[in-house]
């Protein structure tokens, strides 16, 4: 079981895995559209997936504390 402030740190180490994710992305200039044959794009059936998909969400249920996988 985790107190308060090491759930707080938790919390804080997967938002900012996510920011620093979105920096390295946006300072190599890569694709923020996953290709056609990635597996999170053939699971999600969407026509339009981007490694922005899902983020806010992700980010809040962090937040929120429930079990996130990625």
């Amino acid at each position: 079981m985790y107190n308060g402030a090491n759930y707080t740190l938790l919390e804080l180490i997967k938002s900012s895995g996510a920011y620093c994710a979105m920096v390295i992305i946006s300072l190599l200039n890569l694709p923020l559209e996953l290709p056609e044959e990635s597996p999170a794009r053939i699971s999600s059936g969407e026509a339009s997936v981007t490694l922005l998909t899902n983020l806010p969400e992700w980010i809040a249920r962090c937040r929120l504390g429930t079990r996130v996988t990625p």
